[in-house]
């Protein structure tokens, strides 16, 4: 009966002894697997947030290739090697948008540009004083060259009395014209004396007032 005993007890332990040996690679498996996966933490981006990141740490390339970012699969922004931003789609700005160390800021709410050193320079000149500026012309002859292959060259409008005169050139030279009808068209000779007078209705010329009866009327002698 001992004798019995004995063998089955080494038994046991034989065949405990085979199932720790053939576990053992298995445990080693997983060990490194999870060691590396500690390890990675601090190498790696996470999707939800990071709150390990050091001042070493950057998202970018470290060889000479660009940097591509991708929405849908489709690529929307590329940093390249050399630093250039290449945007490709809409750049939506909802706050002030700020730019160079003297700061221009472009606000949409006012509309309007600002600078902070309160000089807004176009082509370089902050005092305007050499710059030509062109309206649909690329290489502008004037202070303010504006070219348009229409007849909507110059049009101001006022939305108070919704009236609106217009300003160009043809064939036959230039024009000034209301853009309404039965809009008149009034010179003057300075803020408090009437020039000349053109009625919208019967386009009778009145010099030095407003109401003409004739096709010239003047008031005071010719």
């Amino acid at each position: 009966m001992p004798l019995t005993t004995s063998l089955h007890t080494s038994n046991f332990f034989t065949m405990k002894t085979k199932t720790i040996l053939k576990t053992i690679p298995a445990i080693l498996i997983i060990a490194a697997i999870a060691t590396t996966h500690v390890f990675a933490q601090g190498n790696t981006w996470k999707l939800n947030g990071n709150n390990n990141v050091g001042t070493n740490d950057f998202i970018g390339t470290k060889n000479n290739e660009d940097l591509r970012l991708k929405t849908n699969n489709q690529s929307r922004m590329t940093i390249t090697k050399d630093g250039d931003v290449d945007m490709f789609g809409t750049l939506r700005v909802v706050g002030p948008l700020k730019i160079g160390p003297n700061t221009v800021t472009i606000n949409h709410d006012p509309d309007q540009i600002t600078s902070s050193n309160g000089v807004l320079s176009i082509g370089g000149d902050p005092d305007f004083t050499n710059i030509n500026v062109g309206i649909g012309a690329i290489t502008p002859a004037s202070r303010l060259h504006v070219f348009s292959p229409d007849n909507n060259a110059f049009k101001i409008t006022n939305s108070v009395n919704n009236r609106t005169m217009r300003m160009g050139v043809d064939n036959l030279g230039c024009w000034i014209e209301p853009f309404d009808l039965n809009s008149s068209i009034r010179i003057n000779a300075d803020i408090n004396t009437f020039g000349i007078f053109i009625d919208g209705t019967t386009a009778f010329v009145g010099i030095g007032h407003t109401d003409p009866t004739q096709k010239l009327d003047v008031d005071g002698n010719a």
